[in-house]
C-alpha cells in the first residue's frame, strides 16, 4: 500500500496512505521499522545499507520497498517523513509547499533549501536503484 506520508505526533503516528488515513498508537521509528520488517529487514538496516551504498552521513531516506521511500522533513513544529515517490511538486511562497500527485499537500514552516537537498538526495538513490 502506498505511502503518502508519515506524520510523527510524539507517542502516535499518522499515516496517511494514498486512500485512508490511520492513526498509530506507536512512537514513528517504531511504524517505520514496522513497515521495513514487513520486507524483511529492519530501518536500521536500510539506513545502514543506504549509508554504505552511498555514503551517507545523516539525514539517510528509509527505502521500505519499491513503492515507499521516505524521506524526513521538519518544520518548526512537526516532522513527517515523506514518501518520494508521490511527490509532485515542492514550492515556497510565504511558506513550504509540498503537493502529492494525488492531491494531498502539506504546508510547513521549514528550511526551503534542506528540504530540496534532501529530496534532490533521495531522488538520485532511486535513479541509482532504477538502473
Amino acid at each position: 500500500m502506498e505511502i503518502v506520508y508519515i506524520e510523527d505526533m510524539q507517542e502516535l503516528s499518522m499515516i496517511k496512505y494514498v486512500d485512508k488515513i490511520e492513526i498509530v498508537n506507536k512512537k514513528v521509528n517504531k511504524c517505520i521499522d514496522e513497515l521495513c520488517i514487513n520486507f524483511l529487514s529492519t530501518m536500521q538496516g536500510r539506513i545502514k545499507s543506504l549509508q554504505k551504498k552511498f555514503g551517507l552521513k545523516y539525514n539517510v531516506p528509509i527505502y521500505i520497498n519499491e513503492n515507499n521511500i521516505l524521506f524526513k522533513i521538519m518544520d518548526n513544529h512537526k516532522i513527517y517523513w515523506i514518501n518520494y515517490l508521490l511527490v509532485d511538486k515542492i514550492y515556497k511562497s510565504d511558506k513550504i509547499m509540498i503537493i502529492f500527485k494525488n492531491s494531498d499537500k502539506i504546508v510547513i514552516d521549514g528550511n526551503y533549501r534542506t528540504i530540496i537537498n534532501n529530496y534532490r538526495k533521495v531522488h538520485n538513490i532511486y535513479l541509482n536503484i532504477k538502473k
